[in-house]
Formats: structure tokens, C-alpha cells, sequence
């Protein structure tokens, strides 16, 4: 048994009374000992269905009290997991089902249909304790192998696979072990002092590392309570944490962003004692926006770092003195900044940041990972440099970065200063095509509605000039309705270049 699956063993043996995860929709809660006993089900059914060690299984269901489970019970069979959109198109999924051979389906109800048209799948109808039949489809060609139940998983043993993001090239394939996952969780639950006394909401979806680990395994881990909507409700968001005494949120800039302009949320809100702080993540925060929302709601936002490939948690701002601007200090992985091909720590020297340790992967999957290391350290490709108080100050991505005459321009400097104008919602600048300089710098600015689009750029223009050097300047501003982003709320920095270069 691996020192994961061992602890989560122990805890739910612990206290089996005590209630660990919620489902909101449903108003029902399952204590540890329940837990435990869904868990026991799980694992007989994949006993029955003759699953082997390392197989893999397809979890593309909504956020339900059914994903911990699953998860849970896989890990302690040795299975490996691979979380996918419920939003997936039919051509993507069935990509999906092409590109890996796995044995099991939890599919979202819309996959269902399209599970049923093909032969090699069979449907199952799979009731845990006293909840709702959960569909489940297994390959049937599965069961004709000899069944091997000796093999416990270890330390090593492959517990997760994702992809990357992809918002700056193909997407990777990353598969992370237990070991992984289990430091990951430890170092979430140090870095934001986690104890069985929190409770937390999950409202970013389950399919994304941030969701899967930084809140439902290190909450599981540290022996707090979860909370399961089916998915995030601006109007509700308050009410809930308040009924639930919610101690602690991880969300994305994206929802706070919602939160800030959501009338119903602003309506429905009134200070919460239980509620220690948001966490946020998956893509930078604008200190502008920060500052907005903790001075409407008074409520304090951590900022954090993290990628797939290091199970979640990179950095985190402490929660005694965390910085605007920051994604705070490392929290047991170790991280380094890549300048003139030597690792450095020195103040206020950008790079490309570097990290290693017992959270990070060691290679990607089907690729040669040696372009992606240097002497052990994963490159991740995003540019910042530390403070002389160790906090990680992000600049952009190395893909993202414009090469204007010579000059290489971080979009997110650009950006801050874009979003100092109150009638700003969000920008996104990326490098164009140009003949002279090779890229010339667009901005591309979403408005609040009803302000005049010729008094926005006058008054841009008038902020543009003030706060940035002649060659950071955008050369032109562009207005659009929506700044395009994948389903974690990454700009998707390809698409958009394309988008105004036609």
C-alpha cells in the first residue's frame, strides 16, 4: 500500500462519524465510515469487472459527490484516472476514447448516448449506499484478461492522468503517482494551515488539478469537510458558505470577477466569521481587481501558483503577509529562476521559472522530455523573478513574451496598466505580425457597457503614454465583447492572435 492510500485508509477509519463530504444539491452528507463503505463498492465492482493494476479509467462526469469516490477507490486499487470535461464535444470525446485504452466510463449524461452506439462499451448501473444510480460503461473486450489482485499499489504507482492546458501549443500528456499527489496535498495543507476544523466549497470544476487536489485531497487529507454543488452559483455563492460555515474557497479570477459584478451575489452578501479566505489561481490576478474585491467584501484572497505537472500547489502568498501582485513563496517545492543558462535567486532578475521536487513530475508522457529539463529542473515556461523577501513575482509566459524590434515585452505588464481604468473589465495583449519590428503589441479590451469606445481610447491612450515606455506600447486597441479562455479560464493567447490578425 502506498503512503497515500495508507493515510486516507487511516483517517476514514478515524472518527467513522464524522461527516466528510456534502453533496449540496442533494442535501446529503456522508460521514467517513460511508465513505469508506461506497469506497468498498467501488472496489468490488472493479474486482468484477476484472480491472487490472495501472488500468485506466475515464472520470468525464459534472462535479458530484460521485468524484471523490471514485478517485478514492481507484488510488487504493491502483488504477489510473484520467478527469475530463463534461463539456466535451462528441468528436473530442470520442478523440478521447481513440487516443487511450481505457476500461471504464463514468461519462457526463450527455456522453451517454454516444457510449451506447458503440459495441466495444457495455452499460452498467452501479448504486452506491442510499444515492442514485451512477451509469457506468465497461469495455467489454476488458473482461476477457486473467485477474491479478496481488499487486498493491506503491509510492510510484500511477495515480492521475492529465493533460496541460495548451493555451500556448499542443496540449501534454502528464501522468502523476501517488508520491505526487501525496506531497502536493502536504504542501497545501502547510502552506494555508489546513486542519480538520476547515471546510471548504467546491466551485472550480473537479476535472482541473487546482479542484482535484489543492482543495478535494488535501481538504480529504487534512481532515476537513468538503462541500459538493453541481456547480458554481454567483447568487447562491454567499448563502452557501454561510449555511455551511465554509472556512475557505479556491476559486479563479475569472469568478471573482463574476462576484464583483454579479448583482445577485452583491445583494446576498453579508460578512461571514467562518470564512478565513478565497485562494486564487489557474490564471493571474490583476492586483486592481484584488484590491476591488477585498475592499466590497472584506474578505482576504491569497494568491497561489501551480501547474499540472507539479500536482497543483507551486506557491502560495502566507496568510499573515501575503503581497498584491505576488504569487507568494514556494511551499515545499523548490523553485529557481533560469537567466543566461544559470539557475539564480538573486532579487529582481527575470527568467524562466524552474522547479523540482517530490510533487513534480520527472517526464511528460510520449514525448522527449529533454527540451522541457535542465539538470533535473522542469522549465515551466513562465518568466518572473523573486523579491528579497523570497516572494515570486510572475512577468508572463515565454511564448507569450513580443519580440518588438528587439525588445522583449511581457502582455501582462501591458495588461496591469490597461486594467488601471475603471471602465476596463479584462484585456488580453498579444504580439501580431509585423514586417518592420516582427511583432507589433495589440490589446484587445473588453468595456463596461455602455461607455463610448472613442472615450475609452482617448482616455487608454492618455494611461499608455503615463505609464510605459515607447516600445511597450500597444500599437493599437481593439474592442471586443469576449476575451476567448479554455474551461479553467486561461486566455487563450493562440486563438486571440489569430482571431485579430484576420
Amino acid at each position: 500500500m502506498s503512503k497515500l492510500t495508507s493515510k486516507i485508509s487511516e483517517l476514514l477509519l478515524d472518527q467513522p462519524n464524522k461527516k466528510l463530504i456534502k453533496d449540496l444539491t442533494r442535501n446529503v452528507w456522508l460521514t467517513r465510515f460511508q465513505v469508506e463503505q461506497a469506497v468498498q463498492q467501488l472496489l468490488n465492482f472493479f474486482h468484477e469487472k476484472k480491472l487490472q493494476p495501472e488500468d485506466k479509467i475515464l472520470l468525464s462526469c459534472s462535479n458530484s459527490i460521485l468524484y471523490p469516490l471514485v478517485v478514492l477507490a481507484a488510488n487504493q486499487y491502483g488504477l489510473v484516472v484520467h478527469p475530463a470535461a463534461p463539456t466535451l464535444t462528441i468528436t473530442e470525446f470520442n478523440d478521447l476514447l481513440t487516443d487511450t485504452d481505457f476500461k471504464l466510463v463514468f461519462p457526463a449524461e450527455i456522453q451517454v448516448p454516444w457510449l451506447h452506439k458503440k459495441q466495444a462499451w457495455r452499460k452498467n448501473e452501479l448504486t452506491l449506499l442510499d444515492l442514485d444510480a451512477t451509469v457506468v460503461f465497461n469495455k467489454t473486450s476488458a473482461l476477457a484478461k486473467s485477474f491479478n489482485d496481488s499487486a498493491a499499489p506503491t509510492d510510484n504507482t500511477p495515480s492521475i492522468l492529465m493533460y496541460t492546458s495548451g493555451t500556448t501549443g499542443t496540449p501534454k500528456k502528464v501522468i502523476l503517482n501517488h508520491a505526487n499527489l501525496l506531497a502536493a496535498a502536504q504542501y497545501v495543507i502547510k502552506g494555508q494551515s489546513l486542519t480538520e476544523n476547515d471546510c471548504t466549497l467546491i466551485v472550480l470544476p473537479l476535472f482541473h488539478i487546482n479542484a482535484l487536489i489543492i482543495v478535494m485531497l488535501s481538504t480529504i487529507l487534512s481532515g476537513g469537510k468538503l462541500i459538493i454543488p453541481a456547480k458554481f452559483s454567483a447568487s447562491h455563492f454567499w448563502q452557501q458558505i454561510k449555511q455551511e460555515k465554509v472556512t475557505w474557497v479556491s476559486v479563479s479570477p475569472s469568478v471573482i470577477s463574476i462576484l464583483l459584478i454579479n448583482q445577485q451575489a452583491q445583494k446576498n452578501f453579508s460578512p461571514i466569521r467562518s470564512l478565513r479566505f478565497l485562494r486564487s489561481a489557474s490564471a493571474p490576478l490583476s492586483a486592481k481587481t484584488q484590491r476591488r474585491f477585498e475592499d466590497r467584501y472584506q474578505v482576504p484572497i491569497i494568491q497561489g501558483y501551480g501547474m499540472t505537472e507539479a500536482a497543483g500547489q507551486i506557491c502560495v502568498n502566507p496568510l499573515d503577509h501575503p503581497k498584491y501582485g505576488s504569487v507568494g513563496k514556494p511551499v515545499g517545492t523548490q523553485v529557481s529562476v533560469l537567466f543566461d543558462g544559470k539557475l539564480t535567486l538573486r532579487p529582481h532578475v527575470t527568467g524562466e521559472v524552474v522547479l523540482k521536487g517530490k510533487n513534480v513530475i520527472s517526464m511528460y508522457v510520449g514525448r522527449n522530455s529533454a527540451q522541457d529539463f535542465i539538470a533535473g529542473w522542469l522549465k515551466t515556461g513562465d518568466t518572473g523573478y523573486f523579491d528579497e523577501e523570497g516572494y515570486l513575482f510572475l512577468t508572463g509566459r515565454t511564448k507569450d513574451l513580443i519580440n518588438y524590434g528587439g525588445h522583449k515585452i511581457s502582455p501582462i505588464k501591458v495588461e496591469t496598466v490597461l486594467l488601471q481604468a475603471d471602465f476596463v473589465i479584462e484585456v488580453a495583449v498579444v504580439g501580431i505580425p509585423d514586417q518592420i519590428f516582427g511583432e507589433k503589441i495589440v490589446a484587445a479590451i473588453v468595456l463596461k457597457k455602455g461607455i463610448v469606445q472613442q472615450v475609452a481610447r482617448e482616455k487608454l491612450t492618455r494611461i499608455i503614454r503615463t505609464n510605459l515606455a515607447e516600445f511597450e506600447r500597444p500599437k493599437q486597441l481593439i474592442f471586443i465583447p469576449k476575451i476567448p479562455r479554455n474551461r479553467i479560464g486561461k486566455i487563450l493567447r493562440i486563438q486571440l492572435q489569430r482571431e485579430l490578425s484576420s
